[in-house]
């Protein structure tokens, strides 16, 4: 009987651990958030810089919500290719992640890249990011990860409310990420 409650303890402590982000050390943790912000932009027309901010919204209850702020830069811009266009352009930068385990950093890896569209309505960039963790603290510490996000950033413009309306940014974040064990 005793190693029956001793068994079921350790399976209860186990399970309560992978309930929360940041609980226990290794082991790759999925990870999916949705963003809701604005950013600034380095011009109206084919922007070269991208200053990024918001909120995590509570899209999974295991990590809460939070908020994000990075910096993206883009260019030169060409023609479409088959994977992205009308007008696209490499990306480069680094985004910071809050949320209520810690914060990580992410740098912007290569081969991510941004497309532009402008129409009467609207101008609009579409960012396809690869990022990989680079530090962090709390749960994030020794964390390490490969992330995706798909990010649009929207200017509406010749609109009843505004002519020029203030941007409107959003995006969802999904990979996972593995905690390393503290030093000790």
């Amino acid at each position: 009987m005793k190693r029956l409650v001793a068994t079921l303890l350790a399976l209860l402590s186990v399970c309560a651990a992978a309930a929360i982000p940041g609980a226990a050390a290794g082991g790759a943790r999925p990870l999916t958030l949705n963003l809701v912000g604005t950013s600034e932009w380095s011009s109206a027309f084919l922007a070269e810089t991208f200053s990024i901010q918001g909120s995590l919204t509570e899209s999974a209850a295991a990590w809460g919500r939070g908020s994000y702020s990075g910096t993206l830069q883009a260019g030169p811009y060409a023609g479409p290719t088959f994977t992205c266009g009308p007008v696209c352009a490499s990306v480069t930068g680094t985004i910071d992640f809050v949320t209520r385990a810690g914060t990580f950093s992410t740098d912007v890896l290569s081969g991510s890249t941004v497309a532009e569209e402008d129409t009467a309505s609207h101008s609009e960039y579409d960012f396809t990011l690869a990022l990989t963790i680079t530090g962090g603290t709390g749960s994030y510490s020794q964390a390490t990860g490969a992330l995706s996000l798909q990010y649009a950033s929207v200017r509406f413009q010749n609109q009843p409310e505004c002519s020029i309306c203030p941007i409107e940014d959003s995006g969802t974040l999904i990979g996972e990420i593995t905690r390393g064990r503290p030093s000790s």
